[in-house]
């Protein structure tokens, strides 16, 4: 793990631990601090394929961005990315196509992890839990190629009742303890929505 995610990492492992009810118990992958660092700061869908340029990557620094998710499409425009933001100091988490073909996903890794900005790839967004398997197998084909750097998945938000069990299961407690039974994760990420539409035009932070 690199040292510039540590911190972020260790910050998503205790909001997750002090979120679950009293009684449940998760086994959430330890991780630790290697050094101090800058604390990351991540571009959703930032500097993207169609207006990348160094220029774009060095004003995205200029504003604290340190890591930049965006969805490359092609091999050919992640490899542009990944040149673009060499000399801004970014390091990139990179969706690409051939990422999710397993007959392309050795010669795509094999490509991109050449790059001193790639950061990690990127797996999959909100998954459901019947995508938790193809997601585990995508992991695990990465790094077998390339172990040094990070897969990045991002888990749906916690939800009413109605929500859970879209996802298909009873609590959320058990959404995320199925995801780290069948993923080979080393750190867990999940969307946190705070602030809710109450109705007629009002929001509310969540918890308020």
């Amino acid at each position: 793990m690199k040292n510039r995610n540590t911190l972020l990492v260790c910050s998503l492992s205790l909001l997750l631990l002090c979120s679950c009810d009293k009684g449940t118990q998760l086994k959430v992958p330890a991780v630790l601090p290697e050094s101090s660092g800058p604390f990351p700061v991540v571009a959703w869908h930032g500097v993207n394929a169609s207006y990348s340029s160094p220029e774009r990557f060095r004003q995205a620094r200029e504003m604290g961005i340190t890591l930049n998710y965006t969805r490359a499409g092609s091999l050919s425009n992640a490899c542009k990315l990944l040149e673009d933001a060499s000399s801004s100091g970014i390091k990139l988490i990179i969706e690409c196509d051939d990422l999710y073909k397993s007959s392309s996903r050795k010669d795509a890794v094999t490509t991109l992890m050449k790059y001193p900005s790639l950061e990690g790839y990127f797996c999959k967004d909100e998954p459901l839990g019947s995508e938790f398997d193809g997601i585990a197998a995508m992991m695990n084909d990465i790094r077998k190629t390339d172990p040094d750097h990070l897969c990045y998945c991002n888990l749906f938000p916690t939800g009413p009742q109605s929500f859970l069990q879209q996802l298909g299961y009873r609590t959320y407690e058990a959404y995320v303890a199925d995801y780290l039974a069948k993923v080979p994760v080393n750190f867990l990420s999940f969307d946190c929505y705070p602030i809710v539409d109450v109705g007629n035009g009002n929001l509310a932070v969540k918890g308020e």
